[in-house]
Formats: C-alpha cells, structure tokens, sequence
C-alpha cells in the first residue's frame, strides 16, 4: 500500500467494517435476541454488495466467459443459500439457491456479449437475484405467486432502469 497520510483511515474503517459484521454474526446465532433483524438486514445487505462487488469485477476484467460465469454463478448461488438460511431460519435451502443459481447464471451468460458497462451488468444480476430470492423466500412464507412476483418485480424495474441509465 502507498504511503499515504491517511492510510491509518483506511484501516480502521476496514477494522470497524470486519468488528460489524462479526458482531452481526454473533446477534444472529441467537434467536430471542431483539437486534436479530437489525442483524439479518445487515447481512443480507453485504450479501447482495458482495455479488455486485464480484460481478463488476469479473466483468471489468474483460475475462472470458468460460471463467466468468462459473464466478457469478458460484457466487450468486452460495450467497442466495445464506440469505434463505437467514430468512427462512432452517437448514441450508438447496433447491431455491440452485434455482438462483441457474436464474443468474443464464442471464450472466446472455448479457456477457452485449455491449454494456460493467456496473450496469451487476446491477442487472443483482436486480435479478434479489428479485429470485425474494419470490422464493415469499412462497416459503406462504404469499400467493402473483402478490409475491409483484412484491419483487418493482424493485427489479428500478434497478434495471437505473442499470440502463447507467449504460
């Protein structure tokens, strides 16, 4: 690393970020405690921004898509199993991570070729596998499919519009 002025800033905030997300992990091991949600949110959250983190990466690289989408697909595929065993409080879910996967994967491979910025091809899989993880933790909590694909296709149009804009 450079010899910056403020790279003591640098690695507090890295510091404080790792502190975060350990404690976020410790809060949610146990049920009856009153910041669960403020936990699981949290984790969600780092979740859905290390799938964009990769994604953009892998993408801005200019790699080939033999290499790429076994990344985003993998990727996509473990961090959609965390957020299920978050939300959905049981075992790891495997079928609904694999459906994420597959969902993700596809769309990974169709948008490699087209002529768009990276931030706006993560911004599409990430609109994309919130939209799969939402709809498929809404059927587990037992909403109808039309109100629980409704519930998700308006943040997955906003994020492809802000996407598209981007581009």
């Amino acid at each position: 690393m450079a010899n910056t002025p403020f790279r003591w800033v640098i690695f507090t905030v890295g510091g404080v970020f790792l502190l975060i997300v350990i404690l976020a992990e410790f809060i949610v091991i146990f049920p009856e405690d009153y910041r669960k949600p403020i936990a699981i949110s949290l984790l969600t959250a780092l979740t859905y921004a290390v799938i964009l983190a990769l994604s953009v990466s892998l993408v801005s690289t200019d790699q080939r898509l033999i290499i790429s989408l076994p990344g985003i697909g993998l990727g996509a595929g473990i961090l959609s199993m965390r957020v299920f065993q978050l939300h959905m409080e049981r075992e790891w879910q495997y079928l609904p991570a694999l459906s994420c996967l597959v969902v993700t994967s596809q769309l990974a491979a169709g948008l490699h070729y087209l002529p768009i910025t990276p931030l706006s091809y993560g911004l599409i899989l990430l609109g994309t596998l919130y939209f799969s993880i939402n709809f498929a933790i809404n059927l587990d909590q037992g909403v109808i499919p039309r109100r629980a694909a409704f519930e998700g296709i308006i943040p997955l149009l906003i994020i492809w519009v802000v996407a598209l804009w981007i581009n």
